[in-house]
């Protein structure tokens, strides 16, 4: 990605709080349908773990330092 390769995040101004809600949002459209949506709720937790972290208003590209982070991986650059 561009946010990996160069820093530069600019490309996706998207906050991870923001996608938080709207995965949200499907996970609860789909607990209400019923239809399977364990993959959104995979998605969603992994959008509130980079929130818990101190990423929720960070761009979207920054979910790969939260994910390093929690890995104990650190980002080239």
């Amino acid at each position: 990605s561009k946010y990996f390769l160069d820093g530069d995040d600019s490309h996706a101004k998207f906050a991870i709080v923001n996608a938080a809600k709207d995965v949200r949002y499907y996970t609860h459209m789909a607990e209400s349908a019923p239809t399977t949506g364990f993959i959104a709720q995979a998605v969603h937790q992994t959008y509130q773990m980079a929130s818990l972290q101190g990423y929720g208003q960070a761009y979207m590209p920054r979910l790969i330092d939260a994910m390093a982070a929690l890995n104990g991986v650190k980002r080239p650059g």
